[in-house]
């Protein structure tokens, strides 16, 4: 059956399909973005800004006392500011231009892309076992990759092995109508035990890779169950923690991730505000 020309072709037909149906929703969130790229300019460039201006004012404004040293040492810091955003943007364009392989996950999206390219030789070439076995190989190097663990889910459907392909496509935010069907397998061979699925779910993936989309259906599974034993396990601890830090309030991770900007910025509104206080 596998060697008939048309049943070889619709694989990678869907495979196509599948894979581009809503990809964003299960996309690594370890990529660079934009605020990734933003941030150095908000937290030093403004932060320096500011820094130079209030200085100024300072230095002006007292310059005929000791308190004008206060105002000459807030624009030195601007500098400090100044000297680490050409630095960092600096070295980012010289790595834009020469040295790309700097960027993090440069050399994963590489490898991915030409293993990717020998699979599609191989399902073209009618070998479906062979491509399997390279999508293998690929997701123990690379567990959190959802767009790899959707391309053999596909092949493993088209098997009939629906409940394999369902642990593999378990924790996408967006699964299609067949897909949705091996997870429903997946479920039944498991008992619907919902300890029992988050186990074999979680086995193999590290985690920080996930997308936020995927982490919500890990949290789904994750609160319902309610089995006491499964409660004290140290993988229902393990994912609770893990969750409880990815899944963080907004506000959190601003302070978190931002604490010494707030707290520069603190800093700076109550030294302004004793200095004008002091003038008036």
């Amino acid at each position: 059956m596998c060697n008939h020309p048309s049943h070889q072709t619709l694989p990678l037909i869907q495979a196509r399909h599948i894979t581009s149906h809503r990809p964003n929703l299960a996309q690594p969130t370890k990529t660079l973005r934009l605020p990734d790229l933003v941030a150095p300019f908000l937290e030093h460039g403004i932060m320096g800004v500011a820094w130079f201006l209030s200085g100024r004012w300072v230095l002006h404004s007292f310059n005929e006392s000791a308190l004008g040293f206060v105002g000459a040492a807030m624009m030195l810091w601007a500098g400090v500011k100044a000297l680490i955003v050409f630095a960092t943007y600096g070295i980012a364009l010289y790595a834009v231009l020469f040295r790309r392989h700097w960027f993090g996950h440069v050399a994963e999206r590489h490898h991915i892309a030409r293993v990717n390219a020998r699979i599609t030789r191989d399902l073209e070439a009618g070998d479906v076992a062979r491509a399997m076995d390279r999508m293998r190989g690929l997701l123990c190097a690379y567990p959190d990759n959802m767009g790899l663990r959707r391309r053999l889910a596909i092949y493993l459907m088209d098997a009939g092995q629906m409940a394999a392909a369902g642990r593999y496509i378990m924790l996408h935010p967006a699964p299609t109508a067949q897909e949705r069907e091996a997870i429903r397998a997946f479920y039944k061979a498991n008992g619907h035990d919902p300890f029992q699925i988050l186990r074999k779910t979680v086995r193999g993936i590290r985690g920080p890779g996930l997308s936020r989309g995927s982490q919500r259906v890990l949290l789904q599974l994750y609160r319902s169950i309610d089995r006491p034993a499964d409660r004290q396990s140290w993988l229902y601890r393990a994912v609770g923690r893990y969750l409880a830090y990815m899944l963080r309030p907004r506000a959190q991770v601003i302070w978190e991730d931002h604490r010494a900007t707030v707290i520069e910025t603190a800093l700076l509104a109550s030294l302004m505000t004793a200095f004008v206080m002091l003038k008036g």
